[in-house]
């Protein structure tokens, strides 16, 4: 069993770094996504940037949280990759006269499509043993 990342350790074990970089790089394609991607088919608007920057902020602390072996990170990264993988799943599926429909990735959707398995691969890392280990408490 793997004892918590201290302040003394100055390396994260390699699930964490891989989960800290898929949150990085989720967040460079969602940035990505909403720069290129939605701007480019004239979608884009000032308002819908605000919740892109809390997606790449967001992003960038869970990253910064895990390589620092902070417990919260690990629990915001749990609950927001989830909330995020939902809402990307539903932007994706279609409902359209009660059938449901999955819109395969097209080029403009593949940058979507790209940070969802981003996404998908760094939380299904969180819930590994190895990684929960780092971030559980000591046994008193």
């Amino acid at each position: 069993m793997r004892r918590p990342i201290t302040a003394s350790d100055r390396r994260a074990p390699g699930g964490v770094k891989l989960a800290a970089a898929l949150f990085g790089l989720y967040g460079v394609s969602a940035f990505l996504n909403a720069v290129v991607v939605l701007r480019s088919g004239g979608w884009g608007s000032p308002r819908g940037s605000v919740p892109v920057l809390i997606q790449v902020i967001g992003a960038g602390i869970v990253a910064w949280g895990l390589l620092r072996g902070r417990r919260w990170a690990w629990w915001l990264g749990l609950v927001v990759g989830v909330f995020w993988l939902a809402a990307g799943a539903l932007t994706t599926l279609v409902v359209q006269r009660d059938d449901l429909y999955w819109l395969p990735p097209s080029g403009f959707q593949l940058v979507l499509a790209a940070s969802l398995v981003c996404l998908g691969a760094a939380v299904a890392l969180l819930l590994t043993p190895g990684v929960r280990a780092v971030f559980r408490r000591p046994a008193v």
